[in-house]
């Protein structure tokens, strides 16, 4: 699983590649789920995910509606980029990828957060992710779905989304630029800022489609038993998978205009500049009244009038 970083937002792509590692110079802890391999200097970020992680993890199956693994998930923390691009067999990983999964092997990759400068709920998020992709092919097995439901899923078990997924996703309804199914099948955008928009949007209708199917579990178990994930889609929720688009996208627009006038960068300083003005208007509206006022009660107190009553 290949990620994306943004401020304050991880984003991550899914792959199939075997692949294999060393574990030398690594300590080991197990859990009741998972087997952590890390680098000394990366034990502060290991207890961080391990003391919650079979927990969590065990969450995300009951949604699934799986009860366990054949064997426990084997998770690497790479304490830098060049050991993490060593681990995999996959050539054609982009620069930015910070995590992997593979579900045949159960394995996952993840690189340390500080190798790349990010905070340690950041990277936790990024190890969730991938687990929950894992969990999403335990639940379909071979069955083939294209990548936005495959991201999707994945973002919707691991609870993945932020106020910056939301902006993302508005700015694209009011510019009229959300990508069409048929562009998010089999790959994502190459440039960061446009898989970031195909990852939130990708979450955004799976959120959509869980909500017709009644929960993700009906969901996973309609596209399993059915001979294609259209099928699936179909049978989990009454409707075409094209028709449910459209009318997420309606939902969209519809939710989302204000959110993305409000969530510019440019806006938000233009908000900002008008209030600092009007704060510095109120603020000389008040001083003059009250240098009036004062004048009023310094010649009310010295006039001959004031002093005869």
């Amino acid at each position: 699983m290949e990620l994306l970083k943004f401020p304050g937002l991880i984003i991550v792509i899914f792959i199939f590649t075997p692949v294999t590692a060393s574990s030398q110079n690594f300590l080991i802890q197990k859990t009741r789920l998972a087997i952590f391999h890390y680098h000394p200097s990366d034990a502060l970020f290991a207890r961080y995910v391990i003391k919650d992680f079979d927990r969590y993890v065990s969450t995300m199956m009951e949604k699934a509606g799986i009860s366990q693994f054949q064997e426990k998930i084997k998770i690497f923390i790479a304490p830098g980029k060049e050991e993490f691009f060593q681990y995999q067999r996959n050539k054609f990983l982009p620069p930015w990828a910070v995590g992997t999964a593979y579900s045949h092997e159960l394995l996952v990759f993840v690189l340390s957060p500080w190798a790349i400068n990010t905070s340690l709920k950041a990277a936790k998020k990024t190890v969730f992710h991938e687990v929950a992709h894992l969990i999403v092919d335990q639940c379909l097995g071979k069955k083939e779905i294209p990548r936005w439901l495959s991201e999707g899923l994945a973002m919707y078990l691991s609870n993945e989304w932020e106020v910056l997924n939301s902006v993302e996703l508005a700015r694209a309804a009011l510019g009229g630029y959300l990508y069409p199914l048929s562009m998010l099948g089999s790959y994502f955008p190459e440039k960061a800022h446009r898989a970031n928009l195909a990852y939130s949007q990708s979450a955004s209708f799976v959120w959509f489609l869980v909500g017709q199917a009644g929960s993700v579990k009906n969901l996973l178990d309609s596209i399993y038993h059915a001979p294609s994930w259209k099928v699936g889609i179909k049978k989990a929720t009454g409707n075409g998978v094209y028709y449910l688009f459209s009318q997420w996208k309606k939902r969209v627009r519809r939710r989302y205009t204000w959110i993305s006038i409000l969530g510019s960068a440019t806006t938000f300083w233009f908000l900002m500049s008008i209030f600092f003005i009007l704060s510095y208007v109120f603020k000389r509206h008040r001083t003059r009244k009250k240098m009036e006022q004062m004048d009023q009660e310094e010649n009310g107190f010295s006039s001959p009038d004031n002093l005869l009553h």
